[in-house]
């Protein structure tokens, strides 16, 4: 069980011993998803900024980082194996009006980039980052009424897109790939960042 109240480290330490008693004779996974994550509007001069910077660094990044951890561990060694964490794709350019959430993603975006590089990794494993622009959620639709929501994408194309990766050997998925997803008319393409 994750909790708030405590460290970044313990809680990697609960999520491995929660596993090491729900995994066994070897086992491993074969997909690690960070679904973890949340959106605030700030700018260097907000009175909060650091409040929310914290809280987006936490949500964001340092949940990217746990796992990555779990992963290094407990991800298979086989060429369908996957790490797959929530970038932005608001993060590709400025972010002034959310310059904690932006930042935090950009972090995101670097470790994806890292992971794919570093031999700490299960061999044959990948990481990529899924990009959303919008993720149709109900939070979503009540913070923003005014919205075309047939722009936003559903959790479920997310959903269905990571388990066709791992479902395949993902040869055409790139190690360190970043996928933007965009959606327009209920319609979603997934495309590759350079």
């Amino acid at each position: 069980e994750v909790k708030a109240s405590e460290s970044a480290k313990q809680n990697v330490a609960s999520m491995s011993k929660w596993l090491d008693s729900s995994l066994h004779g070897g086992q491993k996974l074969n997909c690690i998803v960070n679904a973890a994550g949340g959106f605030m509007m700030d700018d260097i001069s907000s009175e909060n900024f650091y409040d929310q910077l914290e809280t987006m660094w936490n949500w964001n990044s340092v949940s990217a980082f746990q796992c990555a951890t779990l992963a290094q561990k407990y991800l298979c060694t086989n060429s369908s194996s996957l790490l797959v964490l929530t970038g932005a794709a608001p993060a590709f350019n400025a972010t002034p009006i959310m310059l904690s959430y932006g930042t935090s993603k950009v972090v995101v975006h670097h470790l994806v980039r890292t992971l794919s590089a570093t031999e700490c990794m299960p061999s044959t494993s990948k990481t990529v980052g899924i990009v959303p622009v919008t993720i149709d959620t109900p939070s979503n639709r009540e913070a923003m009424p005014d919205m075309d929501f047939s722009a936003w994408t559903k959790p479920e194309v997310f959903a269905q897109t990571i388990y066709g990766w791992t479902s395949n050997d993902n040869a055409d998925i790139v190690n360190g790939g970043l996928y933007q997803f965009d959606t327009k008319n209920n319609q979603t393409t997934v495309t590759l960042k350079s």
